[in-house]
This record gives C-alpha cells, structure tokens and sequence, in this order.
C-alpha cells in the first residue's frame, strides 16, 4: 500500500517538473487517464498474488507441514465440539483452558 503511494507521489512530483525532463512534464496525467494503466496497474500485483496463493495451496494440499496437520487438526476439533455442545468459538474447550 505504501508503494503505490510513493508510486503516485512519485509521478505527481516528477510529471510537474519541468526543468528536470521536459519530455515527461504532464505525461503521467495522460497516462492515468487511459485504462490500460490501471488495468495493468492493479492487474500485475493481483496476478502474482494470485499464483502465489495458488502455489501456497498445492504445496498445501499435496506437501504439509506439522503445523498445517495440526491446524486444520484443531479447526475440525473446535467445530464437533460447537456442533456437539453448542458452544461458541469464544467460550470452546480449546480456548477456555489455554488462555494465554
């Protein structure tokens, strides 16, 4: 998020001075006012979110870890024992003993 503010400021600052370039003096105004720029501007980051979430969940699926088995261990424990008690996800067995 920080990124794309300094990106922003970046080109807010850089695109009015016209001394340093005078060839990029008002052009990342033209070019926030295409489309494509911010298809691309926020295409490419949620393209690459996207496989490495993908590639998050094979590894996963097919190669987990301790921690992942004992996550998903203790989700599915704490959701029979909601579902067998009654009990909220606040006041499970889980939590009641393992305060920390």
């Amino acid at each position: 998020l920080l990124s794309f503010f300094l990106y922003f400021l970046f080109l807010v600052c850089y695109g009015l001075m016209d001394f340093l370039n005078w060839e990029f003096y008002y052009v990342p105004y033209k070019m926030m006012g295409a489309p494509v720029f911010w298809i691309v501007l926020f295409g490419v980051p949620g393209t690459a979110l996207y496989i490495d979430f993908f590639i998050k969940y094979v590894r996963r699926e097919l190669c987990p870890t301790l921690m992942d088995i004992a996550t998903e261990a203790d989700y599915f424990m704490n959701k029979e024992l909601e579902t067998a008690s009654g009990l909220t996800a606040n006041n499970n067995v889980t939590t009641k003993f393992m305060k920390f």
